[in-house]
């Protein structure tokens, strides 16, 4: 099958659904390519942030072979909060005849180009969808109106000729029923998944990140990798585990990722007024391909607020996780490998910690490898997709 992938950015060394669902299919035999805009995405402090790892944000127009993706760039015609429009997209799209084509992003221009160029092409048209009801809630009335006034101009057209949408929660299919207006029976829940043969336990790699950052054989290391804002939590992880490290010498923090320097020093206050700063490990974010060896090192994953990705790769490494207590997240530990708490109760985190640590965590580690295989692995992902 001929499938094209559509989003407004890709940044394929930082994985995420886009690159890992167009590899798998492309392992599974489809002519795959990806169409995107001419920049990553727009980061915060990208320069500081994300340049180190992509380069310059503006990659040029032109075709590339991107992690062994082929893949268009296109001129962004338009770009205002984060929505793009592409310029010659229906062109790209008629030279290449594609049967299905996936866009990522339903709430946008690019969702309402590829619907008005189906009429002329012919193909089958899904689009997903990836938002989180903390983002919603930020600038929430602004939101509710931009939305509205989205939807009076162009989701009528995108409604109208889309054959599936997709969501990858069913928080996230809550939202397009009641910001979007998508009746719930057109609606299908695929979750995120994990590419099972780069995120796997390496113990010849465990061994030598614990040598190299001064962690003994039998100190606990909790970690977390993402995103350091509130949204995600990372500074409610530290202060929860601020009290068994005062009584545990043996348990360590390995934080991965960037943040805003306000809430990076939030983070630090607890560690300083207990002199706990040499017990964490501080990372910058890391290529996708090489954070493995990172939750090889660890032993427990915390991810206190937001959904994450990063949650299913570090259970691909048979690291049991902490997690938010919803519908959606209760699915990534329904195999025993893992323990929910309720969201921002600083208390009740506390006592999963407590109880995570006096579990036999390592079993439940394993336990969330199997989970993953069975359930959330890309290569069954994108046999949904085709199914869909």
């Amino acid at each position: 099958m001929k499938i094209v992938h559509i989003c407004p950015y890709f940044q394929p060394k930082l994985g995420y659904q886009e690159t890992f669902l167009a590899k798998a299919q492309i392992k599974q035999g489809h002519d795959i390519t990806v169409i995107t805009s001419d920049a990553y995405f727009p980061y915060r402090d990208y320069a500081k942030i994300i340049q180190p790892i992509l380069g310059k944000r503006l990659v040029g127009v032109g075709n590339f072979v991107e992690e062994g993706i082929p893949t268009i760039r296109l001129q962004r015609k338009f770009e205002f909060w984060n929505r793009v429009y592409l310029k010659n997209l229906e062109k790209s799209l008629t030279q290449i005849q594609p049967d299905l084509v996936i866009v990522h992003a339903t709430c946008s221009l690019l969702a309402w180009q590829a619907a008005r160029a189906k009429v002329k092409i012919g193909y089958q048209l899904i689009c997903d969808d990836h938002m989180h009801l903390s983002i919603i809630l930020q600038n929430k009335w602004l939101k509710k109106i931009v939305y509205k006034f989205f939807s009076l101009l162009f989701m009528g057209t995108i409604k109208k000729r889309t054959d599936k949408f997709v969501a990858i929660t069913e928080e996230t299919r809550q939202i397009m029923q009641d910001y979007y207006s998508i009746p719930k029976t057109r609606i299908e829940v695929v979750e995120l998944g994990v590419d099972t043969d780069l995120f796997r336990r390496d113990q010849k790699e465990r061994k030598l990140l614990r040598q190299k950052n001064n962690i003994l054989k039998d100190d606990i290391v909790f970690i977390y990798a993402g995103k350091f804002i509130d949204d995600k939590g990372p500074k409610l992880l530290i202060d929860a585990l601020t009290e068994f490290m005062l009584k545990d010498q043996r348990i360590k923090i390995m934080l991965i990722g960037n943040g805003s320097l306000k809430y990076t020093n939030s983070m630090k206050e607890n560690l300083k007024k207990h002199q706990l700063e040499d017990r964490v490990i501080w990372m910058t974010m890391q290529p996708n391909k090489e954070v493995y060896k990172y939750y090889s090192a660890a032993d427990i994953g915390v991810w206190p607020k937001q959904e994450s990705i990063c949650m299913l790769e570090a259970e691909a490494c048979e690291v049991p996780v902490i997690i938010k207590d919803s519908p959606s997240m209760r699915k990534r530990v329904k195999n025993q490998n893992g323990l929910t708490y309720e969201e921002s109760n600083l208390e009740n985190l506390k006592k999963q910690i407590g109880k995570m640590l006096k579990s036999d965590y390592q079993v439940m580690g394993k336990k969330g490898r199997k989970l993953i295989l069975k359930d959330f692995s890309w290569d069954k992902i994108a046999q949904r997709f085709i199914k869909i």
